[in-house]
């Protein structure tokens, strides 16, 4: 007999969601100046990167796969998991998108949401992304990402590739 859930209905594990999401930032008290001209002000920042281990142990599963039981077990479950699941993607996203060095983000891509890698070292995922963005900007990515300068060859059409002409 399986044990009972720890949550009764989709509403109650999203009150959590939302809670786990809060919890990951603080309110610091920032202050400049000084004597008569000291300000001071309160500033959320995130002091905990929102991650599937970490939700899991937040909703009090034992596993990282805790939520995935839900989804797969739980069929009302499935719009609240996949829409907290998603968040936390969203935010992997734009993370790597500004990042100096994406392998950490890619790593959690592939192995918590599911993105596959292709031979040129680079997720569909993240091919998938780069697809909708300006071609500068594609370039500029994947060089990064792969570690390679572009080389362009100039044939039928102008084409940027990378590796070895």
């Amino acid at each position: 007999m399986p044990p009972k859930p720890f949550y009764e209905t989709p509403e109650q594990m999203q009150v959590q969601i939302n809670a786990y999401f809060k919890s990951c930032w603080q309110t610091v008290t920032k202050t400049k100046g000084k004597g008569d001209n000291l300000t001071t002000w309160d500033e959320e920042i995130q002091t905990e990167a929102y991650t599937i281990p970490g939700i899991n142990h937040y909703l009090g599963f034992s596993t990282r796969h805790g939520m995935h039981d839900y989804l797969t077990g739980k069929p009302p479950f499935k719009d609240t998991i996949l829409r907290a699941k998603l968040f936390i993607e969203k935010e992997r996203n734009s993370d790597m998108l500004m990042a100096k060095n994406t392998r950490g983000y890619e790593f959690d891509l592939i192995n918590n949401f599911g993105w596959g890698r292709q031979e040129a070292g680079i997720s569909e995922g993240v091919a998938q992304l780069l697809a909708c963005l300006p071609e500068g900007i594609q370039v500029m990515i994947l060089a990064k990402i792969t570690g390679q300068k572009p080389i362009t060859h100039q044939a039928e059409t102008q084409k940027v590739i990378f590796g070895d002409p």
